[in-house]
């Protein structure tokens, strides 16, 4: 660095210190745990050439968009243009989806940005890099599914594997969870099983943007779609109740909760315990659906004409599952609870009053 640039910094750093010393212990805990927050890349430098990967073609699948659901716009995201992309040379890690662009004959990895819905800055700490040593190498493939949470599976990465037009086959990690393996046995498509790491000589994905919890439009309609070609479910509106007895999201006191619903008509469930399949199958022509904030309640997606009730705690408020349904024009109430002290009576006379 050149002395007046230095002297410059200098400037800079005294005359805002408390920033100065946040951004230098920032620096030093990264260092310390070997993280380069530099290794990140987007695909609009790929496309100046300067990378061992090249955009081979990009054809658009949805324009950029912004949408509210208030006046106020307190219920809004901005969508930027999605697009199914064919690249060269990347390394992929099949686990996370994630995309990693090489450059000086693959000594160098570059984490894409559109290759996740979350931020690169948390990808970059939070996950492997890429080994250095020889990886096995795939001529063609396609991004797959990666072994994630049912809600980020089913909002994010099933979308963009459906929205995905190209012939080529699934890559797909093969000590994947059993949940992956269902959903690409209904897909009738080619599968390549592979290592957690590969390098792809040719790549065809979906562009991912920063949407974490909000699902894309175009992804509901190809999951819509998806599920009226898999349901063979029949005319019977369903009233549900997904219990979350058990797991680390449950109400102290739902056991009497779910003794109320189930005496009034409701169909008790843990989706946890159900397949892919029995899930799209159960919640296809549900009518009402309740339960606590949790990953079931993304089966709300099978069906757009139920009525989703959340019980939501007071100190986590999430409102994915209230975009989800003004995505589906289906209606939506949220019930809010102190999580330490629940007050089980007043929910039960709160849901009574959304039921009736």
């Amino acid at each position: 660095m050149k002395s007046s640039q230095f002297r410059l910094r200098m400037q800079h750093a005294l005359n805002r210190p408390s920033d100065a010393l946040r951004r230098f212990r920032r620096r030093m805990i990264l260092k310390l745990a070997g993280i380069d927050l530099s290794r990140q890349t987007e695909l609009q430098y790929v496309n100046l050439g300067n990378f061992d990967s090249k955009i081979l073609n990009r054809s658009l699948l949805s324009p950029a968009k912004e949408l509210a659901f208030d006046e106020e716009n307190f219920l809004s995201h901005n969508f930027n243009s999605k697009y199914q992309i064919d690249i060269s040379n990347v390394i992929v890690n099949l686990e996370n989806n994630l995309i990693y662009v090489t450059k000086n004959g693959g000594k160098d990895t570059y984490l894409l940005e559109e290759s996740s819905d979350w931020p690169s800055d948390r990808n970059l700490i939070t996950s492997e890099k890429p080994p250095r040593t020889q990886l096995p190498v795939v001529n063609y493939g396609k991004i797959g599914l990666s072994n994630s949470g049912f809600y980020h599976l089913i909002t994010e990465d099933l979308p963009a594997l459906l929205m995905n037009r190209s012939e080529f086959p699934i890559l797909n990690y093969q000590n994947n969870s059993k949940l992956v393996f269902q959903i690409l046995s209904g897909l009738n498509q080619e599968i390549t099983a592979t290592s957690k790491w590969v390098f792809v000589n040719n790549l065809c994905f979906v562009t991912r943007g920063l949407d974490l919890g909000y699902l894309h439009p175009k992804g509901l309609s190809s999951l819509r779609k998806y599920a009226q070609y898999s349901s063979t479910a029949q005319d019977i509106k369903a009233k549900i109740y997904i219990s979350r007895i058990g797991t680390r999201r449950s109400i102290s006191g739902e056991e009497l909760i779910v003794e109320h619903l189930a005496n009034i008509g409701f169909k008790i469930l843990s989706a946890e315990n159900l397949t892919f399949h029995e899930q799209i199958e159960l919640f296809s022509n549900a009518e009402t659906i309740i339960g606590v904030h949790g990953a079931g309640l993304t089966n709300g997606i099978w069906t757009p004409q139920a009525k989703l009730i959340e019980l939501m705690p007071s100190n986590r408020i999430n409102r994915c599952f209230e975009w989800q349904s003004k995505l589906l024009g289906s209606e939506y109430e949220r019930i809010l609870f102190d999580p330490e002290t629940p007050d089980i009576e007043t929910l039960i006379r709160k849901l009574d009053s959304l039921i009736h």
